[in-house]
């Protein structure tokens, strides 16, 4: 028969709340980057779309550029990712950005491409140690592109 030590069984459960308090805070950490990173990646995919969606209505209706800012915001904000001006960057900085260039894949002179660049802005849960680390100079910046053809 085997005789269980109260003392050797009070030392484990003193082990293992030390195991876990040590774990805990990298656990966290790991999970919290995880939570910033899909923020990040879910920022980046609608912020393309919207240039997608602003090129390609621009390339249909070329003289609407109004109309493609306003459709490039509403779609941004409908996905819960607002646009809004950031003044660090420099002092012409727009957050949509369009621009006309040469077609050169096409023989015909004539033909345009018109590109949408959306920029916009991200705070993160752990900004603050990424900036103390100096991996960051706090917010993060990203745009997404898009050039399309114009009709």
């Amino acid at each position: 028969m085997i005789f269980l030590d109260k003392r050797r069984i009070a030392k484990r459960k003193g082990q293992a709340l030390v195991e876990l308090a040590l774990t805990l805070p990298l656990i966290l950490l790991l999970i919290l980057g995880a939570m910033d990173f899909g923020r990040l990646f879910v920022h980046k995919i609608v912020i393309t779309n919207a240039a997608r969606e602003g090129a390609n209505y621009l390339s249909r209706n070329h003289e609407e550029i109004t109309e493609t800012l306003a459709l490039i915001n509403a779609y941004s904000a409908n996905a819960g990712v607002p646009l809004e001006t950031i003044a660090d960057i420099s002092a012409n900085y727009n957050p949509i950005n369009i621009a006309y260039e040469d077609a050169s894949d096409f023989p015909i002179d004539e033909m345009k491409n018109v590109i949408v660049t959306v920029y916009s802005s991200e705070d993160l849960i752990f900004g603050f140690l990424l900036e103390a680390l100096g991996l960051t100079d706090g917010e993060i910046i990203m745009n997404g592109s898009a050039r399309m053809l114009v009709q």
